[in-house]
């Protein structure tokens, strides 16, 4: 097998064959690839002679005789403007067949790395040339080295074709972390007990509105002229919560609020329910990994009891507002699927193999799950109201403090991608005759890792599979 950076092509087109980066270069030739021999065995190789004195030792690179006796193609040459010269080209191969059935000259050369074979019904031969498709560098994308695409008597002589890697998923999101409780201000705090006092009643510390993400500490309690003060407010929410039965307010007789319960954490992703597929087209990778679910925000803390007094003159300490719960974390977002590498896609199409070799590189690993974010955390509670030591011997107690609000739920993580395939032929429909037909696959793409937070992993993506020959079914 020659070992050559270009191709030579013959046939007929009645559809179109589209180029897609190869890349031509120097290499020793002989009278074949430069269509000059006589023609004694008919075979498709060969051309007609009468070149004009073109020369089989000069290499395509620099060889004038190849604008006489080949076409050019190149994906960024041009149909309506090229000449099929190599300064020149064609931009697909359809023109390119073309043009040459208009010479005494049959030899199509194709620069560029991947090309498509697409919907020809009066054949196409390929022979004596070796192709190396690039590696795929998008996340994501694979590297395929032909796709043959409801066309009809493609034969494959002497080619080998080799695959590059395919390109790994993109890595997911990680969760951003949910916003910290609000600090107590002076508003939160209890109002100190006193005598005398002329009101009936004072009240605790509050919060005017919840926070951002709907926490709220609970009400301090009220203290009463010459009585005894209430208990505390529970702080809210109480769903979505590990306590929602956390009534958490201070008992009445200044006790402080306790604290509030954290927000239950967001689900993890889930693994992708749909697969991978091929089609006429290409590779379609695996869905990317399930993303995870925010957290929920936490309880904010209890309000803190009022103070009891006895004198008909005075009146008890009221207690201080709860502190405000965290809010939840941010979900990771799952990783996306590897790319495949395929030597070979053969879709709803008569294809021949004789002594060819097929070599697909490595399938993409998928893409890590993001990371949760972790939950806010919840802020201490306001002070409660001072007490009062007077002259007369009146001792009333200080009012509660409010309790510490809960932390937010960690968000949760995404799941891994999946790997991607390693496969050097891929058909689907009749499987293609061969002749002498090696198959060497490449290592399948590794599932992405799933994320983890809180010491909490979401699952991994799948790995992908590699085979020298996969049907699809």
């Amino acid at each position: 097998m020659r070992k050559l950076k270009w191709a030579g092509w013959t046939g007929a087109a009645a559809g179109i064959v589209a180029a897609v980066a190869w890349s031509c270069g120097s290499t020793d030739v002989t009278c074949e690839n430069l269509a000059t021999c006589p023609a004694s065995d008919g075979g498709s190789g060969s051309g007609t002679g009468g070149n004009g004195g073109c020369s089989s030792a000069d290499p395509p690179a620099t060889s004038t005789c190849l604008n006489e006796a080949a076409v050019f193609v190149s994906p960024k040459g041009s149909d309506a403007s090229g000449t099929g010269k190599k300064a020149a080209p064609f931009k697909t191969i359809a023109m390119a067949l073309q043009a040459a059935s208009r010479t005494t000259f049959k030899r199509v050369y194709v620069c560029g790395s991947a090309f498509t074979v697409k919907s020809l019904s009066k054949g196409l031969t390929m022979e004596d040339f070796e192709l190396v498709a690039a590696n795929a560098t998008m996340p994501g994308d694979s590297s395929i080295g032909v796709i043959v695409d409801s066309s009809i008597n493609v034969a494959f002589r002497n080619v080998r074709v080799a695959s590059g890697a395919g390109a790994a998923g993109r890595p997911g999101t990680d969760g951003m972390k949910g916003a910290d409780g609000d600090p107590a201000g002076m508003q939160q705090r209890g109002a100190g007990a006193q005598c005398p006092f002329g009101f009936p009643a004072q009240l605790g510390g509050s919060w005017l509105s919840a926070s951002s993400c709907g926490s709220t500490g609970g009400a301090g309690g009220t203290a009463a002229r010459g009585n005894e003060g209430s208990a505390g407010f529970p702080g809210t929410p109480r769903t979505n919560v590990v306590d929602p039965a956390n009534s958490n307010g201070g008992p009445k007789s200044g006790q402080d609020g306790t604290r509030g319960s954290d927000g239950l954490a967001g689900m993890a992703g889930v693994l992708s329910p749909m697969g991978a597929s091929f089609s006429g087209a290409g590779f379609n990778p695996a869905l990317s990994g399930g993303d995870g679910t925010d957290g929920f925000v936490a309880q904010g803390g209890g309000g803190g009891g009022a103070s009891d007094t006895t004198s008909s003159t005075c009146i008890g300490a009221s207690g201080g507002a709860g502190g405000i719960g965290g809010c939840g974390g941010k979900k990771g977002t799952g990783g996306g699927s590897g790319g495949a590498s395929i030597a070979v896609l053969s879709w709803m199409s008569g294809v021949s193999f004789t002594d060819c070799v097929l070599i697909a590189g490595n399938g993409g690993n998928g893409g890590r799950g993001g990371n949760g974010g972790p939950g806010g955390l919840g802020r201490p509670g306001a002070e409660g109201g001072a007490g009062f030591a007077g002259d007369a011997g009146d001792m009333i107690a200080k009012g509660g403090h409010g309790g510490l609000g809960g932390n937010g739920g960690s968000g949760g993580s995404g799941t891994g991608g999946s790997g991607g395939p390693s496969y050097a032929l891929v058909y689907k429909g009749d499987s293609p005759a061969r002749s002498s037909l090696m198959t060497v696959p490449g290592t399948k793409g590794l599932g992405g890792v799933g994320g983890t937070v809180a010491n909490v992993n979401a699952p991994s993506g799948s790995d992908g599979d590699s085979r020298g020959e996969f049907p699809v079914p």
